[in-house]
């Protein structure tokens, strides 16, 4: 097999929490670990990869390499964790933490399988400015895209702290006040922070409490971020809904069908099911949604110019037009 069949092979077996990876040769290995790495599934792969079945020496020491960098990984960003949303909280600020370790430990078998990026918090906007003074004391250093960070709370949805360059080890740290506006920054809201905020469901992660959305909203939640925001740029937005699926069997198939239909993004739900479905197969409630009608034609010739199989050979550059012509149509 050349470099992309074993790849498609192993992701493949990482989608069925299989470990194939047996099958890559010596001479494969820089590329595809090089692959892994940039889809963001290299913890998933070091997680599943077997020791006790023979592979290339290289890549075993890579995957070894990986499952200890994650250990000290996991380390820092659960004390980070703990004391950044400790000290937000005992300041009286109400903070929703979301994705990351939070959804990924009910997603995953653990939550390391899954890869360790920021730390999202959701506040309002008020809130939101007091937390940015507590992070600036702190050392933290904004990422500020607008003109200025006033002007970032006023028209942005989030704004994204950066740690010391002293603790490189840490997370930067997202400060989110509005959740998943429409592609094309259209002037409304898939998904709403009242869909957090008033959760009634409660859980823990390390002994840090917080909302849990019901199943059908993260659900949403995940498809149009892998959809509207990221267009399948990296393969784990199709790992995530994957393993999302596997873990939640008893979805409530007709309360996402509505729930789609009233926020009127029917479309990028249908993507994000037919991406993930062309490679696991979908529980057949999803897979009668997608027969129940698709987008019109005009959007169907657009999206049509992201494959799902050619998302696992993306890059930054490969592709970044066809991504963006996929965003537009998912507004139509």
């Amino acid at each position: 097999m050349n470099p992309r069949q074993v790849l498609r092979h192993c992701v493949e077996g990482m989608l069925a929490s299989e470990d194939r990876f047996g099958v890559v040769p010596e001479r494969h290995v820089p590329w595809l670990t090089e692959r892994l790495h940039w889809h963001k599934i290299m913890p998933l792969a070091a997680a599943l990869s077997d020791p006790r079945q023979p592979k290339s020496p290289r890549l075993q020491q890579t995957f070894e390499a990986v499952t200890i960098a994650n250990l000290a990984r996991e380390g820092h960003y659960r004390t980070q964790a703990r004391e950044v949303i400790g000290r937000l909280r005992a300041a009286g600020i109400d903070v929703i933490p979301y994705k990351g370790p939070f959804w990924g430990a009910r997603m995953y078998p653990g939550y390391s399988w899954r890869n360790i990026g920021d730390l999202d918090l959701l506040m309002t906007n008020a809130e939101a400015r007091a937390a940015a003074a507590i992070l600036s004391a702190d050392g933290y250093r904004p990422d500020v895209v607008g003109s200025s960070e006033a002007d970032d709370f006023e028209r942005r949805g989030e704004l994204t702290f950066f740690p010391p360059p002293s603790q490189s080890q840490l997370v930067p740290v997202q400060l989110h006040w509005e959740l998943m506006p429409a592609p094309r920054f259209l002037a409304r809201h898939f998904i709403r922070y009242e869909d957090f905020a008033n959760a009634t469901a409660t859980a823990a992660w390390e002994s840090i409490a917080y909302r849990l959305p019901a199943a059908e909203i993260r659900l949403l939640y995940l498809a149009l971020h892998a959809t509207c925001q990221h267009q399948f740029m990296r393969f784990v937005h199709i790992i995530d809904q994957v393993y999302f699926l596997r873990a939640h069997p008893a979805l409530d198939w007709d309360a996402v069908r509505d729930l789609a239909r009233e926020r009127h993004c029917q479309t990028p739900l249908y993507y994000a099911l037919a991406f993930a479905g062309a490679f696991w197969r979908l529980p057949a409630a999803a897979e009668a949604l997608l027969a129940d009608g698709g987008p019109r034609l005009s959007v169907r010739l657009v999206a049509s110019l992201l494959r799902p199989h050619a998302t696992l050979f993306a890059t930054a550059v490969r592709g970044k037009r066809r991504r963006k012509l996929f965003r537009a149509a998912m507004s139509w």
